[in-house]
């Protein structure tokens, strides 16, 4: 299924399942910290939340600090669910409906954040097309903190399955195709895995420099019920984190 089409039809049901149940404690203890801790501080900055979902990481920037925020998602069904939570619990954030692929310029922003954006370039050209269109929307020196599939990812030796989370057909080639099994009952979405040597050619192509690749972290205490798991985890991540900066 195409991915845009599969989050438009099951945009409200995967709000609800981002806040309940064992992928959303994942999140809570693994994912979202991982992420936020590559980000820094983001006070009195401009942000830029690319592929945002239902708003998730968008929120998160905001009250954290961030002076702007505007979320992009090429899903209006995602959209819509996110200007829902604006509009019940305002915090000034802009959503948009784009295609970062073909994003127009919307401004200088300090920060841009891409969760599981690139996991659907399906070419390198899109990728690299990806890439320059996020450099466009940074200052100088802005930063791009991404996170992406594991092109080095053991699906043999994983954990994330107790946690909601299926992958099939997970293949170590560069630009390989990765089926994501999401929802109840499951639907297959197709996205897409590169190389990491990959993704530092294209992105220093678009305009990128000073890259860096970030470790995941479990905020979880000793007594948490999946402490052991999200430990294991962090060994072998089916995703992975990348900052830069732009030229």
């Amino acid at each position: 299924m195409v991915a845009n089409q599969y989050y438009d039809e099951v945009a409200s049901k995967f709000a609800r399942d981002i806040e309940t149940g064992p992928r959303n404690e994942f999140r809570l203890q693994v994912m979202y910290p991982s992420v936020m801790q590559a980000i820094g501080d983001i006070r009195d900055q401009s942000a830029l939340d690319l592929a945002c979902g239902t708003g998730v990481y968008a929120r998160f920037l905001r009250q954290r600090g961030a002076a702007r925020v505007t979320g992009v998602d090429i899903s209006a069904g995602m959209i819509d669910v996110a200007q829902s939570y604006e509009s019940a619990r305002p915090l000034g954030i802009t959503y948009l409906v784009h295609d970062v692929a073909e994003l127009p310029t919307l401004g200088a922003f300090d920060v841009a954040v891409a969760a599981t954006l690139f996991n659907f370039a399906d070419s390198r050209q899109m990728l690299k097309r990806m890439y320059e269109r996020i450099r466009a929307n940074l200052r100088p020196g802005g930063r791009l903190v991404a996170l992406m599939q594991n092109a080095q990812f053991d699906p043999g030796a994983t954990v994330i399955g107790q946690f909601g989370m299926h992958q099939r057909d997970h293949s170590p080639e560069d630009g390989s195709t990765v089926l994501v099994d999401l929802g109840d009952p499951p639907q297959t979405v197709t996205t897409w895995s590169w190389h990491s040597a990959t993704h530092e050619q294209v992105a220093e192509q678009a305009g990128f420099t000073r890259l860096q690749w970030h470790p995941h972290i479990s905020v979880a205490e000793p007594e948490h019920p999946d402490y052991a798991a999200f430990k294991k985890y962090l060994d072998n991540p089916h995703m992975v984190i990348l900052s830069a900066e732009a030229a």
